[in-house]
């Protein structure tokens, strides 16, 4: 391998770094936003009265939400590791509070 080759990768992954670089710049807000939404929501304290794992659908119909968003809500939220999935019965998940939640 010549030391041109060398640059020409280093270069390529440098601004391979610095393109994620730019768009966590552009959308790091989202998690932001979605954090602000859920303490809006009281997800957190809901889940903390109902002592235990809450489904969707339990969750939807405590804060008066649409099933569809809150559940992309709760996505994002397990995804960061603020609220975890927990089994409540073979077939159903229920939303718990993590360290971040609490």
């Amino acid at each position: 391998m010549e030391t041109g080759d060398i640059e020409v990768r280093g270069k390529e992954e440098e601004d391979d770094k610095a393109e994620v670089g730019i768009w966590n710049y552009a959308f790091g807000y989202v998690k932001m936003a979605v954090v602000k939404c859920a303490i809006e929501l009281g997800i957190a304290d809901a889940i903390d009265n109902h002592a235990g794992p809450m489904t969707l659908s339990e969750l939807t119909t405590t804060l008066k939400c649409e099933s569809s968003r809150l559940s992309r809500i709760m996505r994002f939220l397990v995804h960061h590791q603020i609220f975890k999935e927990e089994p409540i019965t073979r077939d159903s998940v229920g939303f718990a509070l993590t360290p971040l939640s609490r």
